[in-house]
């Protein structure tokens, strides 16, 4: 497993909008049923702001119930199910709303979405591009357009989506922080450090822009200015492992190891079945000075899936006996 200095968390999956409009309604509803459909309508629309989804499905399926549930109610439901991770019956209720409304772009979008999620990115490309062609100024749908055909091998198409995105809606900050991916796949760390600086710009208070731009900075050796990026993520939310592996990453690099341990510990206590994480550890207990630390990171390393690593360790030591020598052994064979 190589390191990644980047959170792999795409920008686009984050973004699964509310419907706004939807041509089919339930049958004609007296003045009374009207005025109550509204109200729990609002309701249900209050709880997804506040992002209490499972309110919101509560309220959307009293709706259905009293058959006052219109397309629109069908899709923001979807919307709930969605950020509950109960992806099927999410799928379900856009499906349904597309049956009875095909000229609704965010629908498409958010089925797209599912599409992504679900690992069908042709099904996710296609949604996407009917969302565009409903709505010319959807730069989410370019976007995730193109973050769909990165997942198929086809960056070149990528770029352009991702460049589609930005121009037609050049305020939305998950579009830059996708294209900064394209970037930095193609070794072009100060144009993704420039649009992650857009990202971070737009949306100061999310974490994994912050936590991706950090790692750019790494990557250009400008540990400070890393550092800083780093340390707001894990302040903004301490419980994401990728913040905690990409600080430890930076302090690696700035020979503070105590504090490089201190972090690849960390990201244990969410994978605790990482046998890379007990080897990038394991190494720096042994370079600075304390072996048998080092030595038990490495046997249970080997009990979780690495091919002898103590073994291999002893015998390298054994043939070379350098701290630099044995550093690279076990980043480069080990690891990679």
């Amino acid at each position: 497993m190589k390191k990644k200095t980047l959170g792999h968390v795409l920008a686009a999956l984050a973004f699964f909008c509310f419907l706004s409009a939807c041509s089919r309604g339930p049958a004609e509803l007296n003045s009374g049923q009207k005025a109550r459909a509204e109200t729990i309508r609002q309701e249900a629309l209050s709880a997804l702001e506040r992002e209490d989804y499972s309110r919101a499905v509560k309220l959307y399926t009293e709706m259905e119930e009293r058959k006052l549930v219109t397309c629109k109610d069908r899709g923001n439901r979807g919307t709930a199910f969605f950020h509950l991770r109960e992806y099927g019956k999410a799928r379900k209720d856009i499906e349904w709303a597309l049956k009875f409304t095909k000229d609704n772009a965010t629908l498409w979008f958010n089925r797209a979405v599912l599409d992504f999620h679900d690992g069908k990115y042709k099904d996710c490309e296609a949604a996407c591009r009917k969302a565009e062609s409903l709505d010319e100024s959807f730069g989410a749908a370019a976007s995730l357009r193109g973050v769909a055909l990165e997942a198929q091998d086809y960056p070149d198409q990528a770029m352009v989506a991702m460049n589609k995105a930005i121009r037609v809606d050049d305020m939305r900050a998950e579009s830059y922080a996708n294209r900064a991916k394209l970037w930095l796949m193609w070794g072009l760390y100060d144009d993704a450090i420039a649009d992650l600086n857009e990202a971070v710009y737009l949306s100061p208070e999310n974490p994994a822009f912050r936590n991706d731009r950090g790692g750019c900075y790494v990557m250009r050796h400008q540990y400070e200015k890393a550092l800083k990026d780093l340390n707001r993520a894990v302040e903004i939310d301490g419980e994401e492992p990728a913040f905690f592996y990409n600080r430890a990453v930076c302090y690696e690099r700035m020979h503070d190891y105590e504090l490089a341990i201190r972090d690849y510990t960390r990201v244990m206590v969410y994978q605790p079945d990482s046998a890379d994480m007990l080897v990038y550890r394991g190494r720096l207990y042994i370079k600075l000075g304390r072996p048998a630390q080092g030595r038990a990171d490495l046997e249970a390393a080997s009990k979780k899936g690495l091919d002898g690593p103590l073994e291999r360790y002893e015998q390298w030591v054994k043939a070379h006996g350098t701290i630099e020598d044995l550093d690279a052994f076990l980043s480069q064979v080990l690891v990679n």
